[in-house]
């Protein structure tokens, strides 16, 4: 009962939270109304390298990157002048496209590899690195993650970039935050570009799990030492947490296998990945097929948990690429996104419904959500006359 018991209270403070951000307004959230927040190039990278940019229409000149400078500790460019610097979004170069890149007038580059959900490519790091050599490279990414060894490391030397000395790790969870939240202090006076800050700042705080507000917070806290059998009871739940995610993915999944309508009306096989005990870790998937196709519409999760990808991808490992198919279904099936970061697919998005949705609404909200994605991509297909039997 004591378990039961904190619960109840933790849903109670949760709960009046929740009416009090509905009073004012604080749950309306535009980047997640427009499902735009984990879209890493047309989102962050936009809006960072917007508010970077001395010529942004933000129209507070360098006080934002000097801001940046100061926040992310960025070494040798304290005293720089900075009011002439460029920045651009998607750097083309010859082995790739960087997501943000500084170039002040007299010192050497920045150049942020901004990582949302995507997973590393091979030699990523080190292709920038070769592209500027004496640039600052940080790795951005929600929580500070370390990027992949496969990334920082010369396929043709074996040389290995060094953390701290070749490239340096970032966090929205605390160096965006920490330098956004100045940002706002400075944008006072200008109520659009603060309220406008204050959006981004929440979808951050949504990001990276800290959505709870320091009132809600604190009362939690005191609910659960109030009692000693309430920390062992709290204790228990975290540690509970992910076999809690795995069992509602588990409920998901067999709500969408055992759906008749998605068999019967859109004519879809549906399989589940085999190789996982259950669905939710890094690279399982299920996905849906008509009988004679090469290729499935297929739900990935690229991360554990936390990202979920819908595309096209062949149904055979190692099918042979098919250019001309890829055309079509990026130039046909770009109205609901794209993402660039999984090579072998013909075509492929984020799902952004997925990281929209709320746990507690997941098994209400998903299925059908899953369902009315395949009705789009299906009618597209056959209304196009794009071939998936190739």
């Amino acid at each position: 009962m004591g378990l039961d018991n904190l619960l109840n209270h933790v849903s109670t403070i949760n709960k009046k939270y929740e009416n009090i951000e509905a009073v004012t307004g604080e749950a309306f959230n535009i980047f997640k109304i427009l499902r735009m927040e984990t879209r890493e190039v047309n989102t962050h990278s936009a809006f960072i390298a917007e508010l970077l940019n001395p010529a942004g229409t933000h129209g507070q000149k360098d006080v934002f990157l000097k801001l940046f400078i100061r926040v992310f500790n960025i070494p040798g460019f304290r005293n720089m002048g900075t009011i002439a610097t460029k920045v651009k979004v998607e750097d083309v170069f010859t082995n790739g496209r960087i997501d943000i890149v500084i170039k002040p007038k007299n010192t050497r580059e920045i150049v942020i590899e901004n990582k949302i959900y995507a997973g590393d490519m091979d030699e990523q790091l080190v292709r920038y690195k070769k592209c500027y050599p004496d640039c600052y490279l940080m790795y951005l990414t929600l929580n500070g993650k370390e990027p992949s060894a496969a990334s920082t490391t010369d396929g043709d030397s074996g040389v290995v970039l060094i953390k701290d000395i070749d490239y340096s790790t970032k966090s929205y969870k605390e160096d965006v935050l920490k330098w956004l939240m100045q940002c706002r202090k400075e944008a006072t006076a200008h109520p659009i570009l603060r309220e406008t800050l204050t959006q981004y700042i929440n979808l951050i705080k949504h990001l990276t799990n800290q959505t709870m507000s320091d009132q809600a917070k604190e009362e939690i806290v005191l609910a659960i030492l109030k009692h000693p059998d309430n920390i062992e009871s709290a204790e228990n739940i975290f540690n509970a947490w992910i076999d809690v995610k795995f069992k509602i993915i588990e409920m998901l999944k067999s709500r969408i296998v055992s759906d008749g309508y998605i068999r019967n009306s859109l004519g879809l096989l549906v399989e589940v990945d085999k190789r996982y005990d259950r669905l939710g870790p890094k690279s399982s998937s299920f996905w849906f097929h008509r009988p004679n196709w090469k290729y499935c519409i297929s739900f990935y999760f690229g991360i554990d948990f936390d990202q979920f990808v819908v595309g096209i991808s062949p149904l055979i490992a190692n099918h042979p690429e098919n250019l001309i198919l890829e055309k079509s279904l990026n130039d046909n099936l770009s109205i609901i996104g794209r993402n660039t970061n999984y090579p072998g697919w013909t075509w492929v998005t984020d799902y952004d419904i997925w990281s929209a949705t709320d746990w507690k609404n997941m098994i209400d909200v998903l299925p059908s959500e899953i369902t009315k994605t395949l009705e789009t991509i299906i009618k597209i297909i056959d209304v196009k006359g794009i071939n998936l039997e190739l």
